[in-house]
């Protein structure tokens, strides 16, 4: 199995992070999905990752707050470290996607175990 890809990026407010990521994801395919959306779907199994695709290399995961982060990190981690994710799309078969992720903190964290190898940006 390859192993997981996930680049963390981190930084004060206005300091670049969403632009960083857009430079890594430029030219591949990905979808972009906000933290607070992104937490509440995958706790009721909503539709957020429809716009997913087959060929989907990056799921970019923007605005995770610190202060909320020690109440879902359990969720993250799963989400995270699944083989694949299953993707519904509406009146569409089921589809199965491997990409790697790109996870912005809102502002800078210590370094947070999830189970398998990071890549660390701090943002200045």
């Amino acid at each position: 199995m390859e192993s997981k890809k996930c680049i963390v990026i981190t930084g004060a407010r206005g300091s670049g992070k969403s632009r960083k990521a857009r430079e890594i994801v430029e030219g591949k395919k990905h979808i972009t999905v906000y933290a607070p959306d992104f937490f509440s779907a995958i706790e009721k199994n909503h539709y957020l990752l429809c716009d997913a695709e087959k060929d989907t290399e990056y799921i970019v995961i923007d605005d995770i707050p610190k202060k909320k982060l020690n109440k879902k990190i359990d969720k993250l981690k799963d989400f995270l470290s699944s083989e694949s994710i299953r993707v519904e799309k509406r009146g569409k078969p089921l589809i199965e996607i491997s990409p790697k992720f790109i996870l912005i903190f809102q502002e800078n964290i210590a370094l947070i175990d999830l189970g398998f190898e990071i890549e660390v940006i701090n943002m200045p």
